[in-house]
């Protein structure tokens, strides 16, 4: 398992305490630094081909994590064998608090901690979610990345990871012992 991201210049200091928590539970990780893409919407674009590229250079499961997080606690040991895609769907965790939630089959992830692994339907994905971004150059990565899943039939094996694994202080209240990402992403 690798750890991937990057960022552009305005947040290299945001990277640099990814890459110091990185370190710190020795976790194996790329983190690389682009050009300024002239919007966050044309920089959060590259996610998808950075995450792919890793995935084929790496041959290994990767943990994309957004620049402006920190892991608090390792990422914990998986059966990397079992999902070819994990993310945190917010559907599933409105279902876990509230019983009266309407059942569906669409995710409707967050996509600041995904988990891909070196499968043939993640990279099938990650090629669609490519295509859709070029299509969409307007549109937020993880809105077009649900719809491509919900939509496309790509055969994938899914994976729900909890919201301690991409904690958003504004979303989810002070932190808890058991957070392992903290993400420090504030909505635009």
């Amino acid at each position: 398992m690798i750890i991937a991201s990057y960022f552009t210049p305005s947040y290299r200091a945001n990277a640099d305490v990814l890459r110091a928590s990185c370190e710190r539970f020795g976790h194996a990780h790329k983190i690389i630094e682009l050009p300024e893409q002239g919007s966050w919407i044309g920089g959060i674009h590259k996610k998808c081909q950075v995450i792919l590229n890793t995935l084929i250079d790496v041959r290994q499961p990767v943990v994309w994590i957004d620049a402006d997080c920190e892991l608090l606690k390792p990422i914990p040991d998986q059966d990397w064998q079992d999902f070819d895609w994990a993310g945190h769907d917010w559907h599933t965790e409105n279902r876990k608090t509230n019983p009266d939630y309407p059942a569906t089959d669409d995710v409707l992830h967050s996509g600041g901690v995904t988990i891909w692994n070196y499968t043939a339907p993640a990279i099938e994905l990650l090629l669609r979610w490519h295509r859709a971004l070029v299509a969409n150059p307007e549109a937020v990565d993880d809105q077009v990345l649900d719809a491509v899943v919900n939509r496309a039939g790509v055969p994938l094996r899914w994976k729900h990871l909890p919201k301690e694994m991409n904690w958003m202080p504004f979303l989810f209240g002070p932190l808890t012992p058991d957070v392992i990402v903290r993400h420090d992403y504030v909505p635009k």
